[in-house]
């Protein structure tokens, strides 16, 4: 447990995630960041999880080959290890799905349904998970 210097009635608590490999805090005067750095391999676990919550949603929407692309890379993803070249391709496939010919970054965009929660928003966040975590790993 650390405490602000600044505020000695206030305590700043930096938690470690048993997953983080290392973490600093950043102190930018009135705001007290964390920055938590994750490993390679819960990072590429995560992705690989996003991308089998996603695949289903994908199949409902009848994107057959976007769907092969996405299973294909996650199958590479599990059999190579992270910073290889064969993760960094695979990587590379996940955010060609969204970017590529399959323009599947149409579905990360949010749509206003009102307050009743649909499959359009459940594919629009998992799809947005799933590039997210591709880009921050290229």
């Amino acid at each position: 447990m650390l405490f602000n210097k600044r505020s000695p009635t206030l305590a700043q608590f930096q938690l470690r995630s048993p997953w983080a490999k290392q973490s600093r805090t950043i102190d930018h005067s009135d705001h007290i960041m964390t920055v938590i750095k994750r490993s390679q391999k819960d990072s590429t676990a995560d992705l690989i999880a996003a991308i089998e919550v996603l695949i289903p949603l994908l199949r409902d929407q009848k994107e057959t080959e976007a769907v092969d692309q996405l299973a294909e890379a996650a199958t590479k993803l599990r059999a190579v290890k992270p910073l290889s070249e064969g993760h960094k391709s695979a990587v590379a496939e996940v955010v060609d799905a969204f970017e590529g010919d399959h323009e599947l970054i149409s579905y990360t965009y949010q749509r206003d349904n009102g307050s009743q929660w649909t499959e359009v928003e459940e594919l629009s966040q998992a799809s947005a998970r799933v590039l997210s975590l591709a880009r921050r790993m290229q």
